[in-house]
């Protein structure tokens, strides 16, 4: 109405208009006092907190692995249920929901979206790794696997990658100014080549191709004689390294997006 043209008979009642404004600048002070009443943390910490549950539950799931648990399923349903936490927080992240941003830098919740995404899909593949190592098969996985020299190669850089990677993202979620982020944990991802690789993962499956016949012996000490494709040892290997690889994948990922995100 402040745009209206002006007429000679006066007929646009500016009173009227002039208490909309006033109704729409109340109810907006009111929405604020409420939203910082009645929420204890804001949107960007409970986003980060999310992240920070589902990174400890993964977190829990892969040492869990790594230590020869037979029984992956609890951390598969944690790790769930801490995903689900974070997608169903998702539309809430959106920076255009806020009625009065502030002066902090609005959240990057493309990077949010982003790591759930692949978040999920570590999830997926960790999934996979629970029904290889399940526990009938009384750990023949584990043992194959540690019997050779490039699987510590395989066990180290997986886990340096995950706590680089995530260390990277916790600092990129909870960054809110506009200076460039210049915490050495970002930018050690920035100098480090194939984070998104898995080394030793090549010498590995070479060394497990060279033993065919002691994976043969133990899968025959350790399973039944059913012949089937998911009873031969060498194929659950398999499957455990390609999820493993793939999981490297997904977080080297989100690693590069963290560093994309970090403008100089």
């Amino acid at each position: 109405f402040m745009f209206v043209k002006c007429e000679a008979s006066g007929a646009v009642d500016f009173t009227v208009r002039y208490a909309e404004i006033g109704q729409v600048v109340t109810a907006i002070i009111v929405q604020m006092t409420v939203d910082f009443t009645l929420r204890s943390r804001d949107f960007r910490t409970i986003a980060v907190d999310n992240i920070k549950s589902l990174l400890k539950e993964s977190l829990r799931g892969f040492t869990a692995f790594f230590g020869g648990a037979r029984d992956l399923s609890p951390n598969v349903a944690s790790m769930r249920e801490a995903l689900g936490a974070c997608e169903e927080f998702a539309p809430e992240t959106d920076p255009k929901l806020q009625i009065v941003p502030g002066k902090k830098m609005p959240f990057k919740n493309d990077l949010y979206n982003h790591c759930i995404k692949k978040l999920g899909l570590v999830v997926s593949d960790f999934e996979m790794l629970s029904m290889v190592v399940q526990k009938q098969n009384r750990g023949l996985v584990k043992n194959a696997l540690e019997d050779h020299p490039a699987w510590k190669v395989v066990k180290e850089d997986f886990t340096s990658t995950y706590r680089d990677v995530t260390r990277a993202l916790l600092i990129s979620l909870q960054h809110c100014t506009k200076t460039p982020i210049m915490d050495e944990r970002l930018l050690k991802l920035e100098n480090i080549t194939g984070v998104e690789e898995l080394e030793g993962v090549e010498e590995l499956m070479s060394e497990i191709n060279q033993e065919t016949a002691r994976l043969k012996s133990l899968e025959e000490e350790g399973t039944s004689k059913v012949p089937a494709v998911y009873h031969d040892l060498r194929v659950r290997l398999t499957v455990a390294i390609k999820a493993l690889k793939r999981m490297t994948n997904h977080c080297g990922s989100i690693g590069s997006y963290c560093v994309s995100k970090n403008a100089h």
